[in-house]
């Protein structure tokens, strides 16, 4: 079984990471900054990765208990997917994408960048379905809540301005929902 952590950049994406966990039914575990109260940004991943249990697959562990392991050593399939959102200087930004922010971390083969350009406000508009930024958190919830899993990635699959269709993808593959149509 593969064990799937979505660490979210803020309230949006952890609302998108719980609507995807119920739709799914696949295990994922959320993690973010107070329930996303707090922003966890590109340039304070690195501090938060170490300030909360992803050091090592040890502390890992410990933090996250119901991670599968291999004959007690070593993780046996795990994915961590990071959505942040864009709050960074281009360099930044690209060290981030193509994983060099990450360079000597145990868990680098189990991270995976994922990024919303600017903000999934803004590629939630792209792709046609629009969030009321005055008050967010219920209306993601209500237009998550009126489309499709599938719908939402093949419109998301899309759009250039994220590469969020990589996360859905993966975590699709191993919904019982969805093997194979994907």
């Amino acid at each position: 079984m593969t064990d799937f952590i979505v660490i979210c950049h803020g309230k949006s994406e952890v609302i998108l990471a719980r609507w995807l966990q119920s739709r799914t039914r696949v295990r994922i575990s959320v993690d973010s900054n107070n329930g996303g109260e707090r922003s966890v940004m590109i340039n304070n991943l690195n501090q938060f990765l170490d300030e909360n249990g992803y050091r090592n697959s040890g502390s890992l562990k410990r933090r996250f208990p119901n991670i599968e392991y291999k004959n007690r050593i070593g993780l046996k399939d795990l994915r961590i997917f990071t959505l942040m959102d864009v709050d960074v200087d281009g360099k930044l930004v690209h060290d981030y994408l193509n994983k060099d922010m990450f360079r000597g971390r145990e868990l680098y083969e189990s991270i995976t960048p994922i990024l919303s350009d600017r903000s999934l406000d803004d590629v939630f508009d792209r792709i046609g379905l629009h969030v009321d930024r005055n008050s967010k958190a219920e209306s993601y919830r209500k237009v998550l809540n009126n489309i499709a899993v599938d719908e939402l990635f093949l419109l998301l699959k899309e759009c250039d301005s994220t590469n969020l269709d990589h996360m859905m993808e993966e975590i699709l593959k191993h919904s019982p929902d969805f093997q194979g149509k994907i």
